[in-house]
């Protein structure tokens, strides 16, 4: 996870060589910078491919706590969990 403090990215990797996958918002507009990145820059992120602050600490409390099998607002995989984060859930 990377913020500026109002947004995040919320990555989740299954190992190495891993596609990225991210919550995201589907009702995000715009972009947002200020995102400090781990070499130093700052990066800037399409609102979409963010969420915000609070629903990504919602998403990473869960996944710690469950691990990456699925919501309990979906009972899906991988997918329906970070779609229902994204939606606020």
């Amino acid at each position: 996870m990377v913020t500026n403090g109002g947004r995040a990215m919320v990555v989740l990797l299954d190992g190495e060589g891993d596609t990225r996958e991210h919550l995201v918002d589907p009702r995000g507009e715009g972009s947002s910078g200020g995102y400090l990145l781990s070499d130093g820059q700052v990066g800037s992120y399409a609102d979409r491919d963010t969420v915000a602050f609070d629903v990504a600490g919602r998403a990473v409390a869960y996944f710690i706590e469950h691990g990456a099998g699925g919501s309990p607002a979906t009972g899906a995989g991988l997918g329906g969990a970070w779609s229902a984060f994204a939606c606020g859930v």
